[in-house]
């Protein structure tokens, strides 16, 4: 197949123009006023278009993480988007070196806000992404208040959680 034949493909020209569409459409987002409150709604939204189209805008153009860090810690624990959260975060870490010490700071509030209504979700939740940023304080911590949780199961099934990984 030779570059004539390729944009003779009607799937591969729409695939093009859809590509040149959302190339212009980021350009468009980047320039608004109303950027960073764009992506906070997208990324609250129940859509996991909205979501995922907000995290695909951050990781290229990382510039609002540190404001909307609490959205994306938000977003990982879900587990849906763990790995395209820290995608993000990483691209954002490589330029700002405060971000790390934001999430840190915001992944400790989310460790002191459990209680014994939360549930185990909460503690994996929580675990995978500390695993995700190597900080073996912050889950030492979660350990410490899973081991104190008052539910036997959150207990039990955290250490057995530990253990295996």
């Amino acid at each position: 197949m030779n570059s004539d034949d390729l944009h003779s493909h009607p799937g591969w020209s729409a695939l093009v123009e859809a590509e040149r569409q959302v190339h212009m459409r980021r350009a468009e987002i980047l320039r608004a006023e109303e950027r960073t409150e764009l992506l906070a709604a997208a990324m609250a939204s129940s859509s996991n278009w909205d979501q995922g189209a907000a995290l695909l805008f951050l990781r290229q153009f990382p510039d609002d993480v540190p404001t909307l860090l609490p959205s994306l810690v938000a977003l990982s624990l879900s587990q849906r988007w763990i790995g395209l959260v820290m995608e993000v975060i990483r691209t954002s870490h490589t330029r700002n070196e405060m971000i790390m010490n934001a999430l840190r700071d915001l992944i400790r509030s989310n460790i002191a806000a459990l209680t014994d209504d939360s549930y185990y979700a909460d503690y994996f939740g929580l675990a995978n992404l500390i695993r995700n940023i190597d900080a073996e304080d912050l889950l030492a911590e979660l350990a410490a208040q899973a081991h104190q949780s008052s539910d036997p199961e959150i207990r039990e099934e955290f250490a057995h959680y530990l253990e295996e990984e």
